[in-house]
């Protein structure tokens, strides 16, 4: 059926099919004969029954399935073969004249190698094994080649490529069914309500909640900030549990996550209902998780902003000072000096001031270093109180908002 086809004509091939181009390498790895198949091998008593015998073991091996009549090897594979048994590849023409030699060879190897046919047990089992990564993945092609990879470790002869979607497809649907009961099993119907009212068209603000929701954060300001955490506070009011989200791998979670952030909402509207709300549900928990994140690093964002400017502000009035600054040290340096001399002479240290400038121009300086002067831990964080209206503005919202950790796998 198309509806359960996994993979396009190409990676079919990839996966039926020995490669055109396979290297020496690969051919190598996958066609050496080892001693126990030589031994299996010679017990035939014809070169060309030899040699297909070598052949469908080898493509039991790789591509793991059953080498079917009339398909022709590669020919860097046959002679590979042939080689190893000493034998002309041409003779391959004469294998398989009897499809009743091709069928007891091929029981044979089953018997002697361990090989056997895919059955409805099998089916099971690998459905069962491969739940765990369909829970992680959508993606039909990583399904489809652990699926083959298994069965090459299991030593299960692969059957046709659509019967493998079909078992992949039919996982992956089982997957997202778990999947989305696990986030919606909790909802109440008040809830549900509320989730298809984000769909629903505000005629005021013309625009749906889930496209608000949407709408990026814009520049790091208070008026910004004050927007995410409305929009924080507007999931948190729905009240879903984010303990749905500790069953759920959080490929998964992602995967869902972006459908809720591009999609259409009339694509979205169009699920049925239980994929709609967990589409929904992974959003708005993904979307309160990321709020808090942006909401923090805004705020740190303007934190720095005004440090900066404060730091700013303290660099451009050092340099508005600078001079004055400087005038008050050599004015003071050499009142210094003056009082020095005067001690060490025996002198008046009035007498001494007075000799560098007058004493009431002396008092004038000192009023004049005491407005130029700091306090002595003085740092640009005194700077801050001048900026409080701003941190005002969002403070009191932030330091209210309540922020509980969410589990996750």
């Amino acid at each position: 059926m198309a509806t359960r086809e996994l993979l396009s004509p190409e990676q079919r091939r990839q996966f039926r099919e020995i490669p055109i181009d396979i290297s020496a390498r690969d051919i190598a790895r996958h066609y050496t004969l080892n001693s126990d198949d030589l031994k299996a091998i010679n017990c035939r008593r014809r070169v060309h029954n030899r040699l297909g015998f070598a052949v469908q073991l080898c493509y039991l091996r790789f591509p793991s399935r059953v080498w079917e009549l009339g398909e022709k090897v590669p020919k860097t594979v046959l002679s590979y073969i042939a080689l190893q048994l000493d034998i002309k590849p041409k003779v391959i023409k004469d294998y398989g004249l009897r499809d009743t030699t091709r069928r007891e060879h091929l029981a044979e190897i089953q018997q002697i190698f361990g090989y056997v046919s895919f059955r409805m047990s099998h089916y099971k089992k690998l459905s069962k094994w491969l739940m765990e990564l369909a829970f992680s993945t959508d993606k039909g092609i990583a399904l489809v080649e652990a699926l083959v990879e298994e069965m090459r470790r299991c030593q299960i002869i692969i059957p046709t490529i659509f019967t493998v979607e079909r078992l992949a497809w039919e996982t992956r649907r089982r997957a997202q069914e778990q999947f989305y009961w696990e986030l919606t099993q909790q909802l109440t119907l008040i809830q549900k309500k509320e989730i298809d009212g984000l769909l629903v068209l505000n005629s005021e603000k013309n625009r749906t909640p889930l496209v608000w929701l949407r709408q990026p954060p814009g520049v790091p300001n208070p008026k910004n900030f004050l927007k995410v955490l409305e929009k924080l506070e507007f999931i948190r009011d729905l009240k879903l549990d984010p303990a749905c989200l500790q069953k759920v791998h959080h490929n998964r979670l992602v995967q869902l996550t972006r459908l809720g952030q591009k999609k259409t909402l009339a694509h979205i509207a169009r699920l049925d209902d239980t994929r709609r709300y967990a589409i929904i549900i992974a959003f708005l928990l993904e979307t309160a998780s990321l709020l808090i994140d942006t909401a923090i690093t805004m705020h740190d964002k303007m934190m720095g902003k005004l440090f900066r400017r404060s730091e700013n502000q303290r660099n451009q009035k050092f340099q508005q000072d600078g001079k004055a600054i400087n005038e008050k040290v050599r004015l003071y340096a050499q009142i210094g000096t003056a009082l020095i001399d005067a001690r060490e002479g025996q002198g008046d240290a009035y007498t001494a001031i007075e000799s560098v400038l007058s004493w009431d121009n002396f008092v004038n300086s000192v009023e004049e270093a005491e407005e130029l002067a700091r306090p002595a831990n003085f740092d640009y964080f005194d700077l801050l109180d001048k900026r409080y209206s701003q941190l005002r503005r969002y403070t009191p919202k932030l330091v209210t908002v309540h922020t509980p950790p969410l589990k996750r796998n």
